[in-house]
């Protein structure tokens, strides 16, 4: 039995641009998907040894501001004696947020 063939598909037009597209729309994506997996790996590399050498310089800088505030906080660090004016005081007891709010909320007029 013979296969007939459209008429679009017996032209040689449509077998040449076959001939010329399918190579095209099948290497393509086949090279670009590698192309993507390749540079993805890489990328991942590049930012690891990103995020090493930057954690490396924190590292040093952490440790650095850790030697020179203990040197320079040290004179600061101990204690100095009260004067002796504060000594026989009572305690004022600080006004806190709350009461402050409550004495402004009674003074509201709302009539």
């Amino acid at each position: 039995m013979k296969r007939v063939l459209p008429a679009w598909a017996r032209s040689v037009r449509v077998r040449l641009l076959v001939i010329a597209l399918l190579p095209m729309l099948v290497l393509l994506p086949l090279l670009l998907g590698m192309a993507v997996l390749r540079w993805s790996g890489k990328v991942d590399d590049l930012l690891t040894v990103k995020v090493n050498g930057d954690l490396t310089i924190a590292h040093q800088y952490m440790a650095r501001l850790r030697e020179n505030s203990g040197t320079a906080s040290r004179p600061w660090a101990r204690p100095s004696p009260l004067p002796r004016e504060w000594l026989g005081r009572k305690p004022v007891r600080p006004r806190t947020f709350s009461s402050g709010v409550a004495v402004r909320w009674a003074s509201i007029s709302f009539t």
